[in-house]
């Protein structure tokens, strides 16, 4: 339980950032991701085990959705890798489904491993996308305007 109190707090502080800088690709890859991690752990703990590979494959596969059409409707390439991420997950959810014997230490083991990676990269894909807003079209306030005045090096 330590391990998702860890990501729930790596999460909540990636997806302030992304809301404050974000643009729609972010905010919408971290409400997806927001949305699958409450329904994830409400899955986990009212399950059965026998049952919760089927119901971690129903939810991991609709978030995969949700970062594939992301990442169809969006200029930038990292809503890609967090798609191919989650990708990845699902696949270890039907290998888990699809075998005789598990563990639900294997399969949480398993199952979350690219969730650390799928921030790192929302969180590195917003502040490039700001960087190279900032270098390309000077200062942005908060609302993101973009005023004329010079910047220096």
């Amino acid at each position: 339980m330590s391990v998702f109190v860890a990501y729930a707090c790596s999460l909540v502080g990636v997806a302030g950032y992304v809301c404050w800088k974000g643009g729609n690709a972010g905010r919408a890859s971290m409400a997806a991701l927001l949305v699958g991690s409450v329904a994830s752990q409400i899955v986990y703990m009212m399950t059965a085990e026998k049952h919760l590979p089927g119901q971690m494959l129903i939810v991991d596969s609709l978030i995969l959705a949700t970062q594939v059409i992301i990442a169809l409707n969006s200029k930038k390439t990292w809503p890609i890798w967090v798609a191919a991420f989650q990708l990845n997950t699902v696949l270890a959810d039907l290998a888990i489904f699809v075998s005789v014997s598990h563990s639900n230490k294997f399969y949480y083991i398993l199952a979350t491993i690219w969730a650390v990676p799928t921030l790192v990269v929302i969180a590195m894909g917003v502040w490039r996308d700001n960087s190279w807003t900032q270098r390309t079209y000077g200062l942005a306030d908060a609302q993101g305007h973009f005023s004329r005045r010079p910047h220096f090096p």
